[in-house]
This record gives structure tokens, C-alpha cells and sequence, in this order.
């Protein structure tokens, strides 16, 4: 995968994870020693854009975890008994042609994405609620609180169910690629062995026939 693609991927996680380490740090700490004019300061931006690069890798490992453990992932493979049968698959398309592995690799990065922004989601949901029942007084909060919790609760909802379409989609397309590599293998070791064949029979005709050519005793001489 190309390296610059991974990174945008992990800082477009750690974007939303951010979110929701500032809500617990607030919530925690509260609002008062904030400045918005030091944190829209371009000095914050490499250090911010490395701490969002960090909080990317740890939360997509965190998300991977928690995906695991509640849809158990290492068995849900659409199309494919077994869970080494799959990972030969992919190891087969993976090896295979540049397009076919970089189409692969997309897909895997919508995947983790979605999964990312699940597990963000809910944490973002926990802590904005903590962060306003302890340190915000606005009329109507609790109204604020239960449209901007809906909000939330559907987009973790969304994200779920496209990883599951995205996941579906991935198996398939590896099961069909797959297959398409296998054929076309079976079809190059066909041709090879007709072709190898070929040549034997060709090798045992000439030595066969080797003899006929030979010069007789009623060959003239010079």
C-alpha cells in the first residue's frame, strides 16, 4: 500500500479520535484555560498533525479489537469456509497483478476507515455527553444532548453497516480474483505440458528415425 495513502487513512482516524480525547480532557480539566487563538495558531499544526497521526494508529488497533471481539471477524468470511482459505486467496490476488492488489488495498482502507469512525462514534458520543452535563449551562441541554446523541447513534449505525457491505464485497471480489489467477495458472501449466509433450515426441521421432538417414555401404564415395 502506498505509504502516502496509509498515512492520510490513520490521520483521517485520528481526526475523529482527537475529538474525543479533547471532550474528556474538558471534561476533566474544564473550559476555562482554553484559547482558541493559540490552538488556530500554525505553530500547533505539525505537533497536532502528529498527535493525530499517533491517536490514528493506536485507535485503529483499538477498533480492530473491539471489532473482533463483538463480531468475532476471524470467522465471518463471506464465500470461504475456512479463514486460511481465505488469507491464501488474498495472498494469491495479493501476489498477483498491480491492479488487482491495489484494488484490494482500497477497499481494505474504506474498511478500516468505517471501522475507525465506529469506535470513534461511540467515544464521542460518551464524552461530549460528560463534557456538557459538567462544564456547559445551555438552556434546552438536554434536548441539545439527545439530537446531537441521535446524530451520533446514526452515524455509528451507518459506519457499521457499510464495513459489513465493504467486507462482504471484499471477500467476494477476492474469492472471484482468486479464481480468475487459478485459471489462468491451470490454463499456463496446460499449455506448458502439451507444449513439453510435445517436444518428447518430437525428441523420440528424430531418434527413431536417426537411423534411415544413415549412410549405407551402397552410398557412393568420392
Amino acid at each position: 500500500m502506498n505509504m502516502t495513502n496509509l498515512f492520510v487513512e490513520l490521520v483521517v482516524i485520528g481526526v475523529g479520535a482527537i475529538i474525543w480525547v479533547g471532550f474528556a480532557l474538558l471534561s476533566v480539566t474544564g473550559l476555562d484555560w482554553v484559547s482558541v487563538d493559540q490552538l488556530t495558531s500554525p505553530l500547533w499544526f505539525i505537533p497536532l498533525l502528529s498527535l493525530i497521526y499517533v491517536l490514528g494508529i493506536v485507535t485503529d488497533r483499538m477498533a480492530d479489537s473491539t471489532f473482533k471481539a463483538c463480531f468475532d471477524t476471524n470467522r465471518q468470511r463471506p464465500g470461504f469456509e475456512t479463514l486460511s482459505e481465505y488469507h491464501e486467496a488474498r495472498m494469491l490476488v495479493l501476489t498477483g497483478p498491480r491492479s488487482f492488489a491495489e484494488a484490494i488495498e482500497y477497499g481494505r482502507s474504506r474498511i478500516r476507515i468505517c471501522r475507525g469512525w465506529a469506535f470513534n462514534g461511540v467515544l464521542i458520543g460518551i464524552f461530549w455527553n460528560l463534557l456538557l452535563w459538567t462544564q456547559v449551562s445551555v438552556l434546552g441541554r438536554i434536548w441539545f444532548s439527545l439530537a446531537t446523541t441521535a446524530g451520533l447513534v446514526l452515524m455509528v449505525v451507518g459506519c457499521v453497516l457499510v464495513w459489513r457491505s465493504l467486507r462482504t464485497d471484499e471477500c467476494g471480489r477476492i474469492r472471484a480474483q482468486a479464481m480468475y489467477l487459478l485459471r489462468i495458472r491451470a490454463d499456463r501449466s496446460a499449455r506448458d505440458a502439451d507444449l513439453e509433450a510435445g517436444t518428447d515426441e518430437l525428441s523420440t521421432f528424430a531418434a527413431r528415425t536417426a537411423g534411415l538417414w544413415a549412410p549405407g555401404p551402397w552410398t557412393s564415395r568420392d
